[in-house]
């Protein structure tokens, strides 16, 4: 009677042990999802966080890029049309002379 008594608490010792691994397991994957769903979110977080600040600053560059071709394009602009401005003046300037070289030759003529 002593020995089925042993087997039986032995049966029932392991079977408790057993619960207790599969429950202490059971707990131990709970708090690991918590851990890593609150670890996932944090990363969200981080990342959200630097994606705005690397945005902010690819915005600036971008800004930056846009004032220094907006200059760049108009000092040439404004030295496109100071050539124009003297090739004008110099083909004018060259009329006026033939005119009035022109307009001499004439007046000698009569004279």
């Amino acid at each position: 009677r002593g020995a089925l008594c042993r087997k039986r608490l032995n049966a029932m010792q392991s079977a408790i042990i057993l619960l207790q691994n599969y429950t202490r397991a059971m707990l131990q994957r709970r708090r690991y999802r918590r851990f890593l769903s609150g670890l996932i979110a944090f990363q969200a977080t981080v990342r959200g966080v630097l994606e705005r600040k690397s945005s902010v600053i690819l915005r600036s560059v971008v800004s930056v890029q846009s004032h220094l071709r907006s200059f760049s394009m108009r000092s040439r602009y404004i030295k496109t049309r100071t050539c124009i401005i003297l090739i004008q003046k110099t083909f004018r300037g060259m009329q006026a002379k033939t005119l009035m070289n022109r307009l001499h030759f004439c007046a000698t003529s009569i004279q």
